[in-house]
């Protein structure tokens, strides 16, 4: 399959999985060592745009918004993540693996943040860590 037929998504995925690989190979434990896995990703995401731009890999469609979310991936919880880091949103409801609802300042936003079943069912589904806030 050539480079060209990659989807930008692809791409993000490439990255996510070269980024875990990393994880495993240096003993990284992304949830404690935050500081230390938004390094990793940084080295990663730069690495990696380097070799789009030579045509190795396919190039990120928002390389800064994909380091983001390989990060919330690997040491938050994914989509749902960039609501708990938001100090305005108080409660999140997952309606389902593909939506769910954030509330904050008498605001309800709609979101289509997806989580696989296995993430929204798994019994080591870590708690917030902010304190206040109410995750259903």
């Amino acid at each position: 399959m050539s480079i060209d037929t990659l989807a930008p998504a692809d791409a993000a995925a490439l990255l996510e999985h070269e980024v875990r690989e990393l994880v495993r190979r240096r003993a990284l434990d992304p949830v404690r060592d935050r500081a230390g896995l938004e390094r990793l990703v940084a080295e990663a995401s730069a690495d990696y745009t380097e070799r789009a731009t030579r045509g190795v890999v396919p190039a990120l469609a928002d390389p800064q918004g994909t380091a983001r979310a390989v990060v919330d991936a690997l040491g938050g919880l994914g989509p749902l993540q960039r609501y708990l880091d938001d100090p305005e949103v108080e409660e999140i409801w997952i309606n389902s693996t593909s939506s769910g609802i954030g509330a904050g300042r008498r605001v309800f936003e709609t979101t289509q943040s997806a989580r696989s079943p296995h993430a929204c069912n798994s019994p080591g589904l870590r708690p917030p860590e902010h304190r206040g806030r109410r995750l259903r």
